[in-house]
């Protein structure tokens, strides 16, 4: 479809999923954060025209990034 404007929900779907894992006080900042960081790299990828399966799959990793982050965040909070 012609201008049609593509988000990356599911990426974001997946980062408001993550989000859980993190401490209440914690949680809005850190969602905000990553995913600040998931649709800027989106729309760079967009405007560059390389918004394709490898990128795609880059932008799974970043968001497998931000579940290493929550976990390691709130381990470190139970010590």
């Amino acid at each position: 479809m012609v201008g049609r404007i593509q988000t990356p929900v599911m990426y974001l779907r997946l980062i408001r999923a993550i989000s859980l894992l993190m401490p209440g006080r914690f949680r809005s900042e850190w969602r905000r954060e990553w995913e600040a960081e998931i649709v800027s790299r989106w729309f760079i990828l967009k405007e560059w025209e390389r918004l394709n399966t490898h990128s795609k799959l880059d932008l799974l990793k970043r968001v497998q990034g931000a579940l290493l982050d929550a976990l390691c965040f709130r381990q470190s909070r139970t010590r």
